[in-house]
């Protein structure tokens, strides 16, 4: 009996964990679209993929039964992490996201200032040569016409 309750308590906890993750997999993917509106297709496919990978895990480690207590687990785990760690987790991804994404755009903007001060060096060139070749040609072809 008691290996019994001992181990339907590590799958309790398991529960509390898995729905807790559920939340931190949820804020990841929140922070990322930052800015965005929220998509409900998106949302609903990552909601089924975590369902989906409760079930797998219910049925790989447990033999395929669902009791109470484990989707008690689950609920409780989210509803926890949402109001208690949910909060400072997605502060800290949101600032880091917009760190990441003004260093990229830092990164684009120097890109495209340097591509855009080369391209003039090269359209400078290419008029400058380009004149001077084209009068040649057709200085050579009025000769050779007349």
């Amino acid at each position: 009996m008691i290996d019994s309750a001992g181990h339907e308590l590590a799958m309790f906890i398991m529960s509390v964990i898995m729905g807790a993750m559920g939340i931190v997999i949820y804020d990841i993917v929140r922070s990322l679209r930052r800015g965005r509106t929220p998509n409900i297709f998106f949302d609903l496919l990552l909601w089924a993929a975590e369902g989906g990978f409760a079930l797998f895990w219910w049925n790989e480690y447990l033999g395929g039964v669902i009791r109470w207590y484990m989707i008690l687990g689950c609920v409780l785990g989210a509803v926890l992490c949402f109001f208690l760690v949910s909060p400072w987790l997605f502060a800290s991804l949101d600032f880091s996201v917009k760190k990441i994404y003004s260093f990229f755009n830092i990164i684009l903007k120097f890109l495209l200032t340097a591509a855009k001060f080369f391209g003039k060096i090269f359209l400078y060139i290419k008029n400058t040569c380009g004149l001077k070749y084209y009068k040649k040609v057709d200085e050579g072809n009025n000769e050779k016409k007349a």
